[in-house]
Protein backbone atom coordinates (compact mmCIF):
# COMPACT_ATOMS: atom_id res chain seq x y z
CA UNK A 1 0.00 0.00 0.00
CA UNK A 2 0.95 3.65 -0.38
CA UNK A 3 -0.67 6.04 2.08
CA UNK A 4 -0.36 9.55 3.51
CA UNK A 5 -1.57 10.30 7.04
CA UNK A 6 -1.70 13.98 7.95
CA UNK A 7 -3.28 16.27 10.55
CA UNK A 8 -4.67 13.38 12.60
CA UNK A 9 -5.04 12.26 16.21
CA UNK A 10 -4.73 8.49 16.75
CA UNK A 11 -5.61 7.86 20.37
CA UNK A 12 -6.86 5.33 22.95
CA UNK A 13 -6.63 2.21 20.78
CA UNK A 14 -5.91 -1.29 22.12
CA UNK A 15 -4.27 -4.20 20.28
CA UNK A 16 -3.71 -7.77 21.41
CA UNK A 17 -0.28 -8.27 19.78
CA UNK A 18 1.28 -5.38 17.88
CA UNK A 19 0.63 -2.01 16.29
CA UNK A 20 -1.97 -0.61 18.64
CA UNK A 21 -2.01 2.84 17.04
CA UNK A 22 -0.81 2.01 13.51
CA UNK A 23 0.37 -1.26 11.97
CA UNK A 24 2.31 -1.16 8.69
CA UNK A 25 3.39 -4.11 6.54
CA UNK A 26 5.49 -3.44 3.42
CA UNK A 27 3.84 -0.04 3.05
CA UNK A 28 5.07 3.23 1.57
CA UNK A 29 3.83 5.60 4.26
CA UNK A 30 4.11 9.30 4.99
CA UNK A 31 2.97 10.69 8.35
CA UNK A 32 2.89 14.45 8.81
CA UNK A 33 1.47 16.42 11.75
CA UNK A 34 0.08 13.31 13.45
CA UNK A 35 -0.40 12.88 17.20
CA UNK A 36 -0.22 9.24 18.32
CA UNK A 37 -0.99 8.91 22.02
CA UNK A 38 -2.33 6.65 24.76
CA UNK A 39 -2.45 3.52 22.63
CA UNK A 40 -1.69 0.27 24.44
CA UNK A 41 -1.07 -3.45 24.16
CA UNK A 42 -2.09 -5.22 27.39
CA UNK A 43 -0.04 -7.89 29.13
CA UNK A 44 -0.46 -11.44 27.89
CA UNK A 45 0.24 -11.84 24.17
CA UNK A 46 1.92 -8.46 23.77
CA UNK A 47 4.67 -8.22 21.15
CA UNK A 48 5.36 -4.59 20.31
CA UNK A 49 4.57 -1.30 18.71
CA UNK A 50 2.35 0.49 21.18
CA UNK A 51 2.24 3.58 18.97
CA UNK A 52 3.44 2.26 15.60
CA UNK A 53 4.57 -1.18 14.41
CA UNK A 54 6.53 -1.22 11.15
CA UNK A 55 7.26 -4.44 9.26
CA UNK A 56 9.09 -3.71 6.02
CA UNK A 57 8.53 -0.92 3.52
CA UNK A 58 9.43 2.76 3.82
CA UNK A 59 8.00 5.06 6.49
CA UNK A 60 8.46 8.82 6.78
CA UNK A 61 7.47 10.47 10.07
CA UNK A 62 7.66 14.27 10.04
CA UNK A 63 6.51 16.80 12.61
CA UNK A 64 4.73 14.14 14.68
CA UNK A 65 4.29 13.46 18.40
CA UNK A 66 4.35 9.88 19.71
CA UNK A 67 3.62 9.86 23.44
CA UNK A 68 2.11 7.92 26.33
CA UNK A 69 1.90 4.63 24.44
CA UNK A 70 2.64 1.32 26.17
CA UNK A 71 3.34 -2.37 25.60
CA UNK A 72 2.64 -4.89 28.37
CA UNK A 73 4.69 -7.97 29.19
CA UNK A 74 4.40 -11.39 27.61
CA UNK A 75 5.46 -14.78 29.00
CA UNK A 76 9.10 -14.22 27.97
CA UNK A 77 9.22 -10.51 28.93
CA UNK A 78 10.23 -9.70 25.36
CA UNK A 79 7.90 -6.83 24.66
CA UNK A 80 9.29 -3.93 22.67
CA UNK A 81 8.79 -0.64 20.93
CA UNK A 82 6.55 1.32 23.26
CA UNK A 83 6.57 4.24 20.83
CA UNK A 84 7.77 2.58 17.60
CA UNK A 85 8.68 -1.01 16.76
CA UNK A 86 10.82 -1.71 13.68
CA UNK A 87 10.26 -5.41 13.29
CA UNK A 88 10.33 -7.87 10.44
CA UNK A 89 10.83 -7.56 6.72
CA UNK A 90 8.78 -9.61 4.29
CA UNK A 91 9.91 -8.24 0.93
CA UNK A 92 13.64 -9.05 0.88
CA UNK A 93 14.65 -5.39 1.16
CA UNK A 94 15.52 -3.64 4.45
CA UNK A 95 12.90 -1.74 6.38
CA UNK A 96 13.46 2.02 6.02
CA UNK A 97 12.40 4.62 8.60
CA UNK A 98 13.02 8.38 8.49
CA UNK A 99 11.96 10.55 11.43
CA UNK A 100 12.43 14.32 11.53
CA UNK A 101 11.20 17.31 13.57
CA UNK A 102 9.33 14.94 15.90
CA UNK A 103 9.01 14.02 19.58
CA UNK A 104 8.89 10.55 21.13
CA UNK A 105 8.22 10.69 24.86
CA UNK A 106 6.57 9.08 27.90
CA UNK A 107 6.25 5.70 26.20
CA UNK A 108 6.85 2.43 28.04
CA UNK A 109 7.94 -1.11 27.16
CA UNK A 110 10.39 -3.59 28.63
CA UNK A 111 12.63 -3.34 25.54
CA UNK A 112 13.03 -0.19 23.45
CA UNK A 113 10.51 2.01 25.25
CA UNK A 114 10.97 4.84 22.77
CA UNK A 115 12.11 2.87 19.71
CA UNK A 116 12.69 -0.89 19.55
CA UNK A 117 14.37 -2.27 16.42
CA UNK A 118 14.96 -5.82 15.21
CA UNK A 119 15.97 -4.79 11.69
CA UNK A 120 16.12 -1.86 9.33
CA UNK A 121 17.79 1.37 8.30
CA UNK A 122 16.71 4.18 10.62
CA UNK A 123 17.49 7.89 10.41
CA UNK A 124 16.55 10.36 13.14
CA UNK A 125 17.03 14.09 12.51
CA UNK A 126 15.96 16.94 14.77
CA UNK A 127 14.06 14.55 17.00
CA UNK A 128 13.54 14.58 20.79
CA UNK A 129 13.42 11.24 22.64
CA UNK A 130 12.78 11.79 26.35
CA UNK A 131 10.94 10.55 29.40
CA UNK A 132 10.50 6.99 28.11
CA UNK A 133 10.60 4.10 30.59
CA UNK A 134 11.89 0.57 30.04
CA UNK A 135 14.62 -1.69 31.41
CA UNK A 136 16.49 -2.53 28.20
CA UNK A 137 16.83 0.51 25.98
CA UNK A 138 14.60 3.04 27.68
CA UNK A 139 15.26 5.35 24.72
CA UNK A 140 16.34 2.99 21.92
CA UNK A 141 17.01 -0.74 21.73
CA UNK A 142 18.80 -2.31 18.78
CA UNK A 143 18.02 -6.00 19.21
CA UNK A 144 16.87 -7.57 22.48
CA UNK A 145 18.49 -9.31 25.48
CA UNK A 146 18.30 -12.86 24.07
CA UNK A 147 20.13 -11.73 20.93
CA UNK A 148 17.24 -11.60 18.49
CA UNK A 149 17.97 -9.54 15.39
CA UNK A 150 16.08 -10.26 12.19
CA UNK A 151 18.55 -8.42 9.95
CA UNK A 152 21.24 -5.76 10.22
CA UNK A 153 20.21 -2.60 12.07
CA UNK A 154 21.73 0.69 10.92
CA UNK A 155 20.78 3.87 12.76
CA UNK A 156 21.95 7.42 12.08
CA UNK A 157 21.08 10.11 14.62
CA UNK A 158 21.74 13.76 13.77
CA UNK A 159 20.84 17.05 15.43
CA UNK A 160 18.75 15.23 18.05
CA UNK A 161 18.38 14.99 21.83
CA UNK A 162 18.03 11.81 23.90
CA UNK A 163 17.48 12.81 27.52
CA UNK A 164 15.83 11.85 30.83
CA UNK A 165 14.90 8.32 29.80
CA UNK A 166 14.62 5.96 32.75
CA UNK A 167 15.66 2.32 33.00
CA UNK A 168 18.72 0.11 33.37
CA UNK A 169 20.00 0.94 29.86
CA UNK A 170 19.08 3.93 27.73
CA UNK A 171 20.60 2.86 24.40
CA UNK A 172 21.25 -0.86 23.93
CA UNK A 173 23.23 -2.37 21.05
CA UNK A 174 23.91 -6.02 20.20
CA UNK A 175 25.38 -7.94 17.25
CA UNK A 176 24.75 -6.63 13.73
CA UNK A 177 23.79 -3.14 14.90
CA UNK A 178 25.64 -0.09 13.64
CA UNK A 179 25.28 3.42 15.07
CA UNK A 180 26.28 6.89 13.90
CA UNK A 181 25.52 9.88 16.14
CA UNK A 182 26.43 13.45 15.17
CA UNK A 183 25.65 16.92 16.52
CA UNK A 184 23.40 15.46 19.20
CA UNK A 185 22.87 15.40 22.97
CA UNK A 186 22.70 12.29 25.20
CA UNK A 187 21.95 13.54 28.69
CA UNK A 188 20.75 12.43 32.12
CA UNK A 189 19.61 8.95 31.13
CA UNK A 190 19.55 5.88 33.38
CA UNK A 191 19.53 7.18 36.92
CA UNK A 192 19.42 3.52 38.00
CA UNK A 193 22.62 2.51 36.22
CA UNK A 194 25.20 5.21 36.85
CA UNK A 195 24.26 7.13 33.71
CA UNK A 196 25.50 4.54 31.21
CA UNK A 197 24.37 6.23 28.02
CA UNK A 198 25.22 3.42 25.58
CA UNK A 199 25.53 -0.27 26.39
CA UNK A 200 27.31 -2.50 23.88
CA UNK A 201 27.36 -6.28 23.62
CA UNK A 202 29.19 -7.62 20.61
CA UNK A 203 28.09 -4.72 18.43
CA UNK A 204 30.39 -2.49 16.43
CA UNK A 205 31.76 0.62 18.09
CA UNK A 206 29.47 3.63 17.51
CA UNK A 207 30.73 6.43 15.29
CA UNK A 208 30.16 9.51 17.45
CA UNK A 209 31.13 13.07 16.58
CA UNK A 210 30.37 16.59 17.82
CA UNK A 211 28.07 15.39 20.61
CA UNK A 212 27.35 16.56 24.14
CA UNK A 213 27.25 13.44 26.30
CA UNK A 214 26.78 13.12 30.04
CA UNK A 215 27.53 9.61 31.20
CA UNK A 216 29.67 6.58 30.42
CA UNK A 217 29.86 3.52 28.19
CA UNK A 218 29.57 -0.10 29.17
CA UNK A 219 29.85 -3.41 27.40
CA UNK A 220 32.12 -5.34 25.10
CA UNK A 221 34.32 -3.29 22.79
CA UNK A 222 36.06 0.04 22.93
CA UNK A 223 34.56 3.48 22.55
CA UNK A 224 36.70 5.99 20.66
CA UNK A 225 34.99 9.08 22.02
CA UNK A 226 35.35 11.45 24.95
CA UNK A 227 32.16 11.58 27.01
Amino acid sequence: SSITLSNLIIKNNISENFGSGIGLVDSQTQMMNVLIEQNSIPEGNALGGGGIAINGGYTLIENCIIRDNSVGLNAYQLNGGGGILCGFNFSGTPLELDISHSQIYNNSANIGAGIGALSGNIHLNKTLIYGNNGDYGSAISLGEPLGLIVDNINIIITNSTIANNDGNLSFGMIDNSYVTIANSILWNNNQNDNHNEIWIYGASTPDISFCNIQGSWEGVGNIDADP
